[in-house]
């Protein structure tokens, strides 16, 4: 079974200790939220899995196989993607180019078309950009972007980070829609997002943290009635 497990996680950004003990756990085709106010530690829980922090402890898995210590390009081949906060598109780059880059061990041509028109079966819009600078786009069409390129490597998980920032209110209904559907395509995701309502109202499970320790877990329907939790940990 594909299932991302967290232990005991620890990180650290020189000599600040910024997780304290973190576990948690993704299911397989599971959706699994983090959630907590700003500076909780959120972000930097999904660039510790992803190899990207300069140091943890803790243990953390993928399908019975340790990640931990490998290099973000490593733990990627074996099937986590992350969806970067602030997207991070490649300046310079076409939407197609910014797609190609999103391509793990893939170098041919058909590989590239079959996995773009996935893409693009998610979001249209890409197509009619495709030969466009990616930063030209507006923020909705950018966070389109970022989630595509990290289709494009085929992950069993994706990670992503704040996707409805900055996005006007129909879009954040739309991409909420696009998320349920990959989703239930089968790809199993961990969801750090500031707007908690529609976190918790498209999870299966949810993660409260609070100054980097996990405060509160429980399915989201548990956290969502829970008000003391929301009290405490997720008003602003």
């Amino acid at each position: 079974m594909s299932r991302l497990e967290v232990a005991d996680l620890n990180a650290y950004y020189d000599e600040s200790h910024i997780l304290h003990g973190v576990s948690l756990t993704v299911e397989s085709d599971q959706l699994v939220t983090l959630i907590g106010r700003n500076g909780a530690g959120k972000t930097t829980t999904l660039n510790s899995i992803m190899g990207m922090m300069p140091r943890v402890d803790g243990q953390i898995t993928f399908a019975s196989t340790d990640l931990t210590g490998l290099e973000p390009y490593e733990i990627s081949r074996q099937g986590l993607s992350l969806v970067p906060e602030h997207r991070e598109i490649f300046p310079g780059l076409t939407v197609r180019e910014n797609l190609r880059m999103g391509l793990i061990g893939h170098e041919s041509e058909t590989k590239f078309e079959e996995l773009s028109e996935q893409v693009v079966d998610f979001f249209p819009r890409l197509e009619e950009r495709y030969d466009q600078e990616a930063t030209t786009m507006s923020g909705g069409e950018q966070q389109m972007l970022a989630i595509g390129r990290s289709l494009m490597s085929e992950p069993d998980v994706l990670l992503i980070d704040e996707p409805t920032e900055g996005l006007m209110p129909s879009l954040v209904e739309k991409l909420r829609d696009i998320l349920t559907e990959i989703n239930e395509r089968g790809i199993s995701m961990l969801l750090v997002e500031q707007n908690v309502d529609l976190a918790l109202d498209i999870s299966d499970y949810a993660y409260v943290i609070s100054e980097g320790v996990i405060e509160a877990e429980g399915t989201a329907t548990d956290i969502q009635e829970n008000e003391q939790i929301k009290e405490e940990y997720l008003k602003v």
